[in-house]
């Protein structure tokens, strides 16, 4: 009787300092869940370190299920207080098995992320651990289960490469993402900035509304009855991203996803008429140039749409590639492997501005398996810009370039594209909310 009763204090005493070391992620993790809604998966499991010599209780991992909204996660959490939260071949094998476990279960993955790295006298055996991570995390990607990341402060080292693999990344105010430290990347090329696309979120409890926000729409829930025979006369006066918005999809409804990054197009999910879409919408009032920023964008957002299987609609307003070289040299390299994607989702385009050269074939032509293609009346589609257009085709001297500007302009004009039957239709602005909504009931989605 009295050694079981030892066991139990041995046990409230390891509990105890297990609770202390983990405080700081464990607050994270309530904030996210709901109320007593976290079953904790591996309580104590956690490595040897050879470097200091003793064990790291509480060190690494926090992994469970965690409910939010009543709905089931896989949560990966990551505690920076021990080690500042270095990988382990343990760590790695306790994130491994809740990744496993969401696999089995079809549950989507959370991570709550904060690392500087790896353990350093792990050797190479930590490597094998980040490599069954990033394998599942592929694998959890191509079973079409969400994965969100929250970066809670420095991401460093191969866990970065995670972060860009997961659907979407959100980061609190003091969080930075990078393969190596900014110390070597300063003293390796003190020009050179590599940007991973996380949008800012001020707290645990924002992120949490985003992902139940967001999850409704994946699951097809919708409470929503807007009128589907809406119009929007204000969309053939001006044409703002905010109108458009307000004008096509169901009230409330259309979620921003990745803002912060190549924020000339804006890639989110919404409701029309309770079908859940994904869309790509180019800056309505400038004619967007595309730079690799942008391709990686669309690229990363099309899959996104593909794996949850979500037709998309576009919203085209570009003039292809930007002619400065340096940017040209990082876009080409992407454009294939937007095609690759593109090419094999459900889709819609409406041109709302301009789909000029390349802009038109990725993002408009019909051999890009478009199911629908519409533009609206003031659109210009063409093989080249006004101007452009002016110089090579009309042969304008300098001094007459505006005058023939505007005769080439008439080139431009959709019905023209529509006569040869590249375009199912021209169509007012107005009109744009039920012209879709009889599109989308059409697709085979």
């Amino acid at each position: 009787m009295e050694d079981f009763m030892d066991r139990i204090k041995l046990l409230q005493s390891r509990r105890a300092n297990l609770l202390s070391a983990t405080k700081s992620i464990r607050k994270k993790i309530e904030e996210l869940v709901d109320d007593k809604g976290f079953v904790e998966l591996d309580s104590y499991s956690f490595s040897h370190s050879d470097v200091y010599e003793q064990d790291a209780f509480g060190e690494g991992v926090v992994t469970g299920i965690g409910s939010i909204n009543d709905k089931n996660y896989c949560i990966v959490a990551i505690n920076p207080e021990i080690m500042r939260g270095g990988l382990s071949l343990a760590n790695c094998n306790k994130i491994a098995k809740c990744m496993e476990r969401a696999l089995r279960s079809s549950y989507p993955v959370i991570y709550l992320l904060e690392s500087n790295g790896v353990q350093c006298g792990e050797g190479v055996n930590v490597l094998e651990g980040i490599a069954k991570i990033l394998t599942l995390s592929s694998d959890i990607k191509d079973a079409g289960l969400m994965q969100y990341a929250l970066i809670c402060g420095n991401v460093f080292g191969s866990l970065s490469v995670l972060v860009d693999n997961c659907d979407l990344a959100f980061s609190l105010k003091d969080g930075k993402v990078s393969f190596a430290s900014p110390f070597v990347l300063s003293a390796k090329n003190p020009e050179e900035k590599c940007e991973y696309p996380t949008e800012k979120v001020a707290t645990v409890a924002e992120f949490k509304n985003k992902i139940i926000a967001i999850s409704q729409i994946l699951d097809d829930f919708s409470e929503n009855e807007d009128d589907l025979n809406r119009t929007c006369p204000y969309l053939n006066k001006k044409i703002t991203d905010e109108s458009l918005i307000k004008a096509v999809f169901d009230k409330n409804s259309f979620i921003e996803l990745n803002k912060d990054f190549a924020s000339d197009v804006k890639t989110g999910i919404a409701y029309i008429s309770a079908f859940s879409v994904a869309t790509i919408i180019f800056n309505s009032e400038k004619t967007v140039e595309l730079n690799g920023k942008i391709l990686k964008k669309v690229t990363d957002f099309v899959k996104f749409a593909q794996r949850q299987s979500l037709p998309l609609i576009t919203f085209v307003n570009t003039k292809g590639i930007s002619y400065d070289e340096n940017c040209q040299k990082c876009t080409l390299s992407r454009v294939n492997e937007f095609i690759s994607a593109y090419k094999d989702v459900d889709k819609i385009a409406i041109i709302t501005g301009n789909a000029i050269g390349l802009g038109y074939t990725l993002f408009a032509s019909k051999e890009l398996n478009n199911s629908y293609t519409l533009a609206f009346a003031n659109a210009n589609v063409g093989l080249f810009d006004e101007q452009t257009g002016a110089l090579v085709e009309l042969d304008a001297e300098c001094e007459k370039i505006n005058e023939l500007a505007e005769t080439y302009k008439d080139k431009l004009d959709p019905v023209n594209t529509a006569h040869n039957g590249y375009l199912d239709n021209v169509i007012e602005p107005q009109y744009v909310r039920q012209y879709l909504i009889s599109a989308l009931q059409t697709l085979e989605v």
